[in-house]
């Protein structure tokens, strides 16, 4: 599941909460794919990137988005995100 909320100034801006459309085989690899999601959601609305604050509850996936480095199980994902 994707789901996400963009908050400004205590007021809801926009959400968005669908079913995956790849199946990701471990918790790291769903919410990496979520993440992605919302940085471009944010972009979209405008917000620069480096301005953008993102909240995730797995330190695995913020490690992997800070430091991406190759896996081959990661392939995947590499190709779409």
């Amino acid at each position: 599941m994707t789901s996400y909320v963009f908050v400004l100034s205590q007021a809801q801006v926009s959400w968005r909460s669908t079913l995956q459309s790849i199946v990701a085989l471990s918790t790291t690899k769903a919410k990496y794919m979520v993440m992605t999601e919302a940085i471009k959601e944010g972009i979209d609305l405008g917000i620069e990137q480096d301005q953008l604050g993102i909240n995730c509850d797995s330190m695995s996936a913020i490690c992997l988005m800070k430091n991406q480095v190759y896996h081959a199980q990661m392939k995947y994902i590499n190709v779409r995100y």
